[in-house]
């Protein structure tokens, strides 16, 4: 059997294995943070009502708070046009929230995912991608 050496990239051309390490130095870092000030992770739930029992458990699981659910109906728009996202945001920004849990999908362009996980960094939170969850 063959194997290729090119990055995976998913329908818009991210190449996955380069997010899902971005993803997973979010993660550790924040909920370094978070457990170092003796506190329980807090995330928001951002996800279509048939994927939100799916991010629900998955938070759960790791003993993260579960708190606010959003969702929006325009999976095909930027992230900065939706206005659930907008409230995601709007958690993390004010303290409320230490990151997002969400099912995995990669439904915009490579320079928007680059932007919101920039944002995030910049705000000590993550963003946890459920593996098999629909958006």
């Amino acid at each position: 059997m063959r194997h290729s050496t090119t990055p995976h990239r998913g329908p818009t051309g991210v190449n996955l294995e380069r997010v899902e390490a971005v993803l997973r130095k979010l993660q550790e870092r924040a909920l370094t943070r978070v457990l170092a000030n003796g506190r329980v992770p807090r995330v928001c739930l951002y996800a279509e009502e048939r994927s939100l029992e799916t991010v629900r458990a998955f938070a759960e699981a790791r003993g993260w708070r579960a708190g606010h659910w959003y969702s929006d109906d325009c999976s095909q728009s930027a992230y900065a046009d939706r206005p659930g996202w907008g409230l995601v945001r709007q958690q993390i920004r004010s303290g409320r929230a230490d990151g997002v849990v969400m099912p995995a999908h990669f439904d915009v362009g490579r320079d928007e995912y680059a932007e919101e996980l920039a944002w995030f960094s910049a705000h000590l939170a993550f963003v946890a991608v459920v593996e098999g969850g629909r958006r």
